[in-house]
């Protein structure tokens, strides 16, 4: 399994790079339209408590065409207070014309997390440790079709090379799927549509994602699955700097899903207030609103609202099942020209808080 697995990852990134060498146009990189940010990274999150580590970041335009928007890659490595372990490499790369869109995020994570179990109303009382070590990679391969409109595939990868808890807890009585590792590995068509005007910090324009992967054996799949991605985000100006921004998300999984790659709201990115997977279940769904404002210099503040909630069924979503997510937080700009911005975030949800300190914005 381990070779098909390894044999179908090189024929996967071998088809790409010919896609990608099909482009007509030659590919320059423009010294005066790139940008270089290497830092020592602090993050703060419920998952990890304080960590430290380095970040490095290269922005840079791809051709001689103005307009196209920045593309990006950046790696980061950090340890945290939990003894965690997270490397971390993804960007976005925009072709001439942006007729060709690539994208990826991969980690390596050494990471003891927490297990409540699964469902809407599980109890804190619940709580399990537990410790994993996995390799994940995301990736996006998308050529334009019409206008800001794109198809192509997306190609998921989740390998769980260890996961220690204790016997007989949670993960044995609920008969917890890929509690002993495993590897989910699938690919699937998308279709995407993204006029946003600028790839960290939007002012106007919309984007959506939607995607089918399908996890299989001749992927490389341990597990047989499949996923149903779905992700709009709207981005409107207020006045000259004000933003107003709106994601409605949701992830549908069915067939026999292991633990990993189960749908969760939490964390830095959807329905922040909460531990990241404190709910767990086949399906979730959350929809987000923010209010980005401009307030001095570098400065700017915000305020956000979300509603969320995990199901077992998609019949099983209740209003009264709805978890919610308020806060506020500040923003400062490392990198003005471009719109990368530190951003510092308190949130608090349904008996849950949360503190934030990441890099870029939530979507």
């Amino acid at each position: 399994m381990r070779s098909i697995k390894i044999y179908f990852l090189l024929l996967f990134l071998t088809r790409s790079l010919i896609a990608i060498s099909s482009v007509q146009d030659s590919i320059t990189i423009l010294r005066k339209k790139r940008a270089f940010l290497v830092l020592p990274l602090v993050i703060n999150t419920p998952e990890t408590k304080f960590g430290g580590g380095a970040l490095g970041t290269v922005i840079f335009k791809i051709g001689k065409d103005t307009i196209v928007r920045s593309s990006n890659v950046q790696s980061f490595i950090i340890y945290t207070q939990r003894k965690q372990i997270i490397i971390e490499s993804g960007g976005g790369l925009f072709f001439n014309k942006e007729n060709y869109i690539v994208k990826w995020f991969g980690t390596y994570s050494y990471f003891p997390d927490r297990f409540y179990g699964l469902g809407n109303n599980t109890p804190k009382s619940n709580l399990e440790t537990y410790t994993y070590r996995q390799i994940y990679l995301t990736s996006q391969y998308m050529r334009k079709i019409y206008k800001k409109l794109y198809t192509g595939f997306d190609y998921e990868l989740q390998d769980v090379i260890s996961l220690d808890y204790e016997p007989g807890g949670l993960f044995d009585q609920e008969n917890i799927l890929g509690r002993n590792g495993g590897t989910a590995s699938g690919l699937g068509p998308l279709i995407a549509w993204d006029n946003r005007n600028n790839a960290f910090y939007p002012t106007k324009g919309a984007y959506l994602q939607v995607s089918y992967v399908l996890y299989r054996k001749i992927t490389g799949s341990n597990f047989k699955f499949q996923t149903n991605f779905f992700d709009f985000r709207k981005f409107i100006k207020l006045g000259s700097q004000n933003v107003l921004a709106l994601q409605l998300f949701s992830q549908i999984t069915a067939g026999d899903v292991p633990v990993r790659n189960l749908s969760y709201i939490g964390g830095p990115f959807i329905m922040r207030g909460y531990y990241l997977g404190r709910y767990r279940d086949n399906n979730a769904i959350a929809v987000q609103s923010e209010y980005r404002m401009h307030i001095w210099r570098r400065f700017g503040a915000v305020a956000f609202a979300g509603l969320g909630e995990v199901s077992e069924r998609l019949k099983d979503y209740s209003i009264d099942g709805l978890k919610y997510s308020l806060g506020t937080g500040i923003r400062f700009a490392i990198l003005p020209k471009e719109k990368i911005n530190l951003r510092v975030d308190f949130a608090i949800g349904k008996n849950s808080s949360g503190f934030y300190l990441y890099l870029t914005e939530a979507f």
